[in-house]
């Protein structure tokens, strides 16, 4: 087995395996984000919700993303799009619906050549989520500032996704 595939493996175990308090709640969430950490015009994303106390929930996340605007290496065409999983450790701040979240992503790039970190964009989120504590529908926009390399850049997110 591939040293990829090892990895992929690993991080999906960590995400189901983490155990929660009070389950009642709704701790896994999918959605779809345009812009924001996954660096690209298309995110599709799995989170899992962990209580730390009653204000404050800890959301790591990874999803797939497609790109055109960057590329390992960069060697291809700004017309060819590249697959990434975007890695995020959010967290939420807030005890009702409505909450402030900040966090810290960066890519990995999939690629047949290449796989691994795209080692100079960093991406960090500023952002209002709304997300009931039980199943429902989930909203998020955010400001998300990002570094390419030494070069910062502000980009913008939206979110809609379901919690269960």
């Amino acid at each position: 087995m591939t040293r990829q595939k090892i990895f992929v493996i690993l991080v999906i175990n960590l995400f189901l395996g983490l155990n929660t308090n009070g389950q009642e709640k709704a701790n896994n969430l999918i959605y779809y984000e345009l812009g924001g950490v996954g660096y690209g015009e298309v995110s599709l994303n799995y989170e899992r919700n962990i209580s730390l106390n009653d204000k404050v929930v800890f959301a790591p996340s990874l999803g797939f993303s497609l790109s055109s605007f960057i590329h390992v290496g960069g060697t291809k065409s700004i017309n060819d799009n590249q697959f990434f999983i975007p890695l995020q450790v959010n967290f939420l701040f807030g005890k009702k619906n409505y909450h402030l979240e900040t966090g810290f992503g960066m890519p990995i790039a999939i690629d047949n050549e290449k796989f691994g970190l795209v080692s100079n964009i960093y991406v960090l989120r500023l952002g209002y989520r709304y997300q009931q504590k039980k199943s429902g529908l989930i909203f998020r926009t955010s400001i998300n500032p990002a570094f390419v390399g030494i070069v910062p850049k502000i980009i913008g997110g939206i979110s809609l996704g379901y919690a269960f």
